[in-house]
């Protein structure tokens, strides 16, 4: 049976055979299997490509990621000031004066706001008038010359602040703020020799009792991660001594690595203008889709660098 093909304007778009016969065949299987093969090739094709291009990106994002993140271990020490260090720091550099001289300022603009609104109020018109009123009545009664009223009342009235101009204080406010936060870096900055001797001794001191222990315990056969089993077997007092004497090198040698951290943040980095008694902060590290291609996060870089910087405990 000859056939004879032609073309189909349905919906459906297959190909239509004629035969010979009158009898029409529509032959679709074939066609739609073809169809189909090719479509998943390109649809695997266009994926690859996709999740090959979705791997580059989140790779080049990670690795962003990775340099400007410190070491895990640089992150349990804080910076901030604690214990004996952190109270030789603070009485050297005195950052309590600066946030008390900014109290002082913050006090007084709000007291003249104060004045101010209470200038703008009805009754500070009315109190106006009726003293201005007063005098031409005493005057009149006197049968003597009315003085002004009204322009007098009207120089008040001009004089008074307006809705805008009483809303400024909270822009002097947030300046007062930033002041305070440049004021504590620089008082930090003027100091920086002696915060850095303060830190370097403490540090020393620290270190040289951690050697100590470590040496007592490495003649008992011992580490400072020793467990407490160990030291029970090994029956020795001095290795308990030593243990105790470790722990406290390491929570002095924190103290000072927390100052160290905070000083470096406070000179190099500086205070936060909204909230000038903290450090400032990086901006939050975005993620996912959210991630930015240019986010960079300074404080974290800085505390890096100082911890690899910073003497070691001896293991």
């Amino acid at each position: 049976m000859s056939v004879t093909r032609i073309n189909n304007t349905s919906e459906d778009s297959h190909v239509i055979w004629i035969p010979t016969d009158g009898e029409i065949e529509v032959e679709t299987d074939d066609v739609a299997t073809g169809n189909a093969a090719v479509m998943s090739e390109y649809g695997d094709a266009e994926m690859t490509r996709v999740v090959g291009t979705s791997q580059v990106a989140a790779a080049a994002k990670e690795a962003r990621r990775q340099v400007s993140t410190p070491p895990e271990h640089a992150g349990d020490v804080t910076a901030e000031l604690v214990g004996v260090v952190g109270d030789e720091i603070s009485e050297t550099v005195r950052l309590d004066l600066v946030a008390k001289a900014a109290k002082a300022l913050h006090h007084r603009i709000a007291e003249e706001r104060a004045e101010l609104e209470a200038q703008g109020r009805q009754e500070a018109r009315e109190k106006r008038a009726d003293e201005l009123t007063s005098a031409g009545w005493e005057s009149a009664v006197k049968k003597k010359a009315v003085p002004p009223i009204f322009g007098p009342l009207t120089e008040f009235l001009d004089r008074r602040v307006s809705e805008d101009a009483l809303y400024s204080h909270l822009w002097l406010t947030e300046r007062v703020d930033s002041q305070h936060a440049d004021r504590a870096q620089q008082a930090v900055i003027e100091h920086l020799d002696d915060l850095h001797e303060i830190i370097e001794r403490h540090s020393s001191e620290a270190l040289d009792q951690a050697q100590r222990a470590v040496d007592v315990l490495a003649s008992e056969g011992l580490r400072p991660n020793v467990d407490l089993a160990e030291i029970l077997d090994s029956g020795s007092g001095e290795a308990l001594d030593a243990i105790r004497q470790w722990r406290r090198a390491r929570a002095a040698w924190e103290e000072a690595h927390s100052a160290r951290l905070w000083v470096a943040v406070a000179s190099e980095i500086g205070f936060d203008p909204k909230v000038p008694e903290k450090l400032i902060q990086d901006k939050r590290r975005r993620v996912g889709e959210f991630a930015l291609d240019d986010q960079t996060f300074p404080r974290a870089d800085l505390e890096a660098r100082v911890w690899e910087e910073a003497p070691k405990l001896p293991a």
